[in-house]
């Protein structure tokens, strides 16, 4: 059999006569295929080259890999073992983790070199995609359209010219090759002989085999068993180092379902193949086993896969404190915020403005009226795609692969604290762009006189796209311009006005720090903001502002180790050594391993005299941290004042 895409369709593989909502081919000559590529490389390279010239950022970046000595030591057995064998920050990720090591083995802290390695994966991505679709439809032009959006949309910006989002260009490679591997493993039925669905894909581990009136159907697994088997344990495979960088993949085993139904129409050429092949014999009737039964039966691996990632996620997030949170945001909230982000998310991607990296809730009162309303437009919708099936398959399929691949992030169960994300639509979007790429391509179809008017609309609209995102991917230049970026399209953003506070106090000014930590204490006070806050007044000389701020702190919550730390230090700085000791000592019994209130109080004791008493603490605390200088300087001032 002729393996060409342009004749390869499902259609022309199970059957002579025409079928309903068979693919039809519209021949692209290979010179163009190639250009289209070219194009689509050229333009994504040249929007995205800007990334070499970008700094880390400081919202996860720092902690991530910066200051992670797992990530900065490069790659080695130790610490690849340390990244399969640890959960961090609320993650389990080892190939990213693995991923970033190698990363740092060549590039160093440079990140211009770790984003071009997202760059890459993404490009990648985006070439597969194209394969994929035109492989599993017959159709380049619409499967290259959703390409384009998917390699040019500015909702992507995010997942790639951000480091620490490596696990979603890497998890989204793999996604796209896991659907290659079960592409080929579905064809594998076509291709056998005309009128075969044979399969055994997990011979030995005792699934049923499937037959849908094969006319010798040993005989054709001979054939076609051994690329079969290897198909689909290559999607295993994918599937697996998929989730083991990005567990947001997980609901990959529910797509496979819903390519089932379209483009590859699996359960109807059994079906057809049944009726259509009158030379099938009561004993192949007999060994054949329910479409529907073998369809669950061959995934049943994946969703043990899938099943074991979502364990090892609720532990991580469970070890941030992510899980039960719902004093923080009550469950009903957050059902109301997920229909209203799933609105927001699919607002974004057909008009993508106003894209920032951190997404604040809205008012509980708004959330609850607008998240019913959008609950109820995501109904709607559904039931029409359902009910349209028949007419408009890919409408289905898109819409479905959309909700389902954002169940596992849209904060209901876990809860980290922002209301969406950009990066969640980078493989959910996929969903969309596939029913707005065959819906234009049906159009073109029923009236061919439209087709120069859709040409148009689709060339217009990546190269809107291709603007907005060359404009968003400057945003992450460093995190001064991420997070001024962020204040300018968003309200009430505290994140952002931490972020850049703490940049502004690295960099000595303290008068824009006090500013935007003053604003993230009014939209959401709390005992970090105000002690980040008093700190800087204090800093600043503002010492009886500073003083005001920690005692609201401590009497509000006496286990404020920090704030009593700070309150001794105001204390100090004021002379009054007696009441700085109180505070000091405060600190040490709500932690009593704060190192810098061991200090303090014994530099109130120095400075009021009570050497033997300074000395006696030092040596105290010296018995647990030999090794901490500023003890030992401390104390061998204490002994020069002594011998003096």
């Amino acid at each position: 059999m002729k393996n060409n895409s342009d004749d390869d369709t499902w259609s022309s593989l199970r059957t002579k006569k025409p079928k309903k909502n068979a693919v039809t081919i519209s021949p692209v000559k290979p010179n163009i295929r190639l250009l289209i590529l070219v194009v689509l490389g050229l333009l994504t390279i040249g929007i995205y080259s800007q990334v070499l010239r970008h700094d880390f950022v400081s919202f996860d970046d720092t902690v991530n890999i910066q200051t992670n000595p797992h990530i900065t030591r490069g790659l080695s057995l130790t610490e690849i073992r340390w990244a399969f064998t640890h959960l961090y920050d609320g993650n389990w990720i080892p190939l990213t983790w693995i991923s970033h090591m190698a990363a740092v083995q060549i590039f160093g802290l440079h990140a211009g070199g770790h984003l071009l390695i997202n760059l890459i994966l993404h490009l990648l991505s985006a070439f597969l995609l194209l394969t994929l679709l035109e492989k599993l439809t017959g159709k380049f032009w619409p499967s290259a359209f959703t390409a384009a959006l998917f390699a040019l949309h500015p909702l992507h910006v995010e997942s790639v010219a951000w480091v620490s989002e490596r696990k979603d260009v890497l998890s989204g490679l793999f996604f796209i090759l896991t659907l290659h591997a079960y592409t080929d493993y579905v064809r594998t039925f076509f291709l056998s002989s005309p009128n075969a669905f044979v399969g055994d894909p997990i011979k030995n581990l005792g699934f049923p085999t499937k037959n849908c009136g094969n006319d010798n159907p040993n005989e054709s697994s001979k054939s076609g068993m051994t690329h079969q088997n290897r198909s689909y344990l290559v999607a295993l495979l994918f599937f697996g180092l998929g989730l083991m960088a990005k567990p947001m993949i997980m609901t990959l085993p529910v797509i496979f379902f819903l390519l089932d139904y379209w483009p590859l129409a699996k359960y109807r050429h059994c079906e057809e193949s049944r009726r259509d092949d009158a030379a099938i014999s009561k004993q192949q009737s007999e060994i054949a086993s329910p479409p529907a039964r073998n369809e669950i039966m061959e995934k049943i691996p994946f969703f043990l896969l899938s099943a074991g990632s979502a364990t090892l996620t609720y532990l991580a997030h469970q070890s941030q404190g992510w899980i039960n949170t719902t004093q923080t945001v009550s469950l009903k909230i957050r059902i109301a915020n997920a229909g209203l982000s799933a609105v927001k998310y699919l607002r974004k991607t057909l008009w993508p403005s106003d894209l920032a990296v951190f997404y604040p809730y809205d008012a509980p009162q708004s959330i609850l009226l607008y998240g019913s309303l959008a609950l109820a437009a995501l109904g709607i919708i559904t039931f029409l795609a359902i009910k349209f099936r028949a007419r408009f398959p890919w409408l289905l399929t898109g819409w479905l692969w959309y909700l389902v691949m954002l169940a596992p992030v849209i904060e209901i169960i876990s809860f980290a604290g922002f209301s969406m994300a950009d990066r969640y639509t980078y493989l959910p979007s996929i969903g969309i762009y596939i029913v707005i790429a065959w819906s234009g391509a049906a159009l073109a179809e029923k009236w061919p006189q439209k087709l120069p008017w859709i040409r148009k609309a689709a060339t217009t609209s990546i190269a809107v796209a291709s603007l907005f995102t060359f404009t968003q991917v400057s945003y992450w230049q460093n995190t001064e311009t991420l997070f001024k970026h962020a204040l300018d399209v968003t309200q009430n953003n505290f994140i952002a006005h931490e972020n850049l506070a703490e940049l502004y106090t690295k960099a000595g000014d303290l008068n824009r720090a006090a500013f935007h930590y003053e604003n993230s204490a009014m939209i959401r006070p709390n005992a970090a903001t105000l002690n980040n806050l008093a700190t800087t007044y204090f800093r600043q000389g503002k010492w009886e502002r500073a003083e005001q701020i920690y005692q609201s702190i401590v009497k509000q919550d006496p286990s404020q180790a920090l704030s009593w730390n700070n309150l001794g230090q105001v204390y100090k700085e004021k002379k009054k050594f007696r009441e700085a000791g109180n505070y000091f000592a405060r600190a040490i019994t709500a932690d009593p391993k704060m190192i810098s209130a061991y200090a303090g109080m014994a530099e109130a004791l120095l400075e009021q005299k009570r050497l033997d008493e300074a000395a006696a603490l030092i040596q105290r605390i010296l018995h647990q941290y030999p090794n901490n200088q500023d003890l030992l300087k401390l104390f061998e001032k204490i002994k020069e004042r002594t011998d003096s």
